[in-house]
């Protein structure tokens, strides 16, 4: 290189120096200009649908995912309807049905899904054969001082099948179960580690606290244990299947994805006003389906879209059908869960919005037996 085109690289290099150095100095050449849209720029507090709302939106996107749900009804939002669970299919084989399906109305998601085919009574083409234990049918289990509480009873299950000589009829929503053969039963784990020892086929004798005129009253039931179905879907993990992460969150949950422009925030999986909407219950009504069953859920967004600018007439609507298989129709197999979803407007103006509806959880994990349960040839 020669003198003069070494100057002028030299000229060139220092050029570039001083001009890096100085948009160094100077952040607003550095940096780009803050988004003038405030969900943009991140400022949630900028815009009311934004705004956290109470402690359901903090459990809800503070977090970062649907897991931490827990008392978020108990908020500002909460919407003053009861919890209900609701079963659609039965495991009475003269039915039809292949697959029940148990759903709450916290969400209105599905809490559990089994496949119950029967091969005879009490046994099930799929099975879960790690649950090797006796098996009253999932009663989802609450825990309770004396117990634990039963919220759900499947039709045809043995919970419903129990026999009293002081009451006529089995087990009820609401039970307290307290003993199971003369075991002390004080948690839902415990409930667990009892009939893990009961083959099935075995009778089992139950005790339970029930409310009668106003006055809490002990019965004693007598019931067949079943082998436990396939359970594809769940909210409560098998002690063999605890897996750290997996949330117990039901599956097929609905929100609003954006409402006349305003979107989910990056990083979320929810608009803060509508936390609520995961975790609330809906309104549960009953749904006529020909040679089926179904159920309706119904949540108004008035509370929640309260003080947010936006129009707030407008309702979640989520129906659920099952029907049993039929020879006759093709297709139908009974394994078939068909969610309709619908958002009503009950506002003079017309509304945007986009929905977000969320997928399954809590999905049945492989093991050693996986083949096993899914195909009764599985040395073939």
């Amino acid at each position: 290189m020669d003198q003069r085109r070494f100057f002028t690289w030299l000229l060139l290099t220092a050029a570039m120096f001083f001009l890096y150095t100085s948009m160094l100095k100077n952040p607003q050449q550095q940096q780009p200009q803050p988004p003038q849209n405030a969900q943009a720029a991140g400022d949630l507090n900028a815009d009311p649908l934004l705004r956290e709302n109470g402690e359901e939106a903090k459990a809800e996107v503070d977090a970062g995912n649907i897991g931490e749900i827990n008392e978020a009804a108990k908020g500002a939002n909460a919407t003053g309807y009861p919890e209900q669970m609701v079963t659609l299919g039965s495991m009475d084989p003269t039915r039809g049905f292949n697959l029940l399906v148990s759903l709450s109305s916290r969400g209105a998601g599905v809490q559990r899904a089994e496949l119950i085919e029967q091969k005879q009574p009490g046994r099930f083409k799929f099975r879960a054969l790690e649950h090797d234990g006796g098996y009253l049918g999932y009663l989802a289990w609450q825990p309770h001082p004396k117990g634990v509480r039963i919220r759900l009873i499947p039709p045809g299950c043995p919970a419903e099948l129990a026999k009293s000589t002081s009451t006529a009829g089995g087990l009820l929503v609401d039970d307290v179960l307290t003993e199971i053969n003369n075991q002390s039963v004080d948690s839902p784990t415990a409930a667990q580690l009892t009939l893990q020892k009961i083959k099935p086929g075995k009778t089992v004798d139950l005790v339970v606290l029930r409310q009668v005129d106003g006055s809490e009253r002990s019965l004693k039931f007598t019931t067949e244990l079943i082998e436990a179905p396939l359970d594809v879907l769940r909210t409560d993990e098998f002690m063999s299947e605890v897996v750290p992460g997996n949330y117990e969150t039901s599956s097929l949950l609905t929100t609003l994805a954006s409402l006349n422009g305003t979107r989910i925030p990056a990083g979320r999986n929810v608009i803060p006003a509508l936390a609520g909407t995961l975790s609330a219950n809906w309104e549960v009504k009953p749904l006529e389906v020909v040679g089926g069953e179904g159920v309706e859920f119904r949540l108004p967004l008035d509370g929640f879209l309260e003080n947010t600018g936006r129009p707030k007439q407008l309702d979640l609507v989520k129906r659920y059908r099952l029907l049993p298989q039929a020879t006759e129709v093709a297709g139908q197999d009974g394994y078939i869960l068909d969610l309709e979803t619908v958002v009503v407007n009950r506002n003079d103006e017309p509304v945007e919005v986009a929905l977000r509806q969320l997928g399954v959880a809590g999905l049945t994990l492989e093991g050693w037996w996986y083949s096993v349960k899914i195909s009764p040839h599985m040395f073939s």
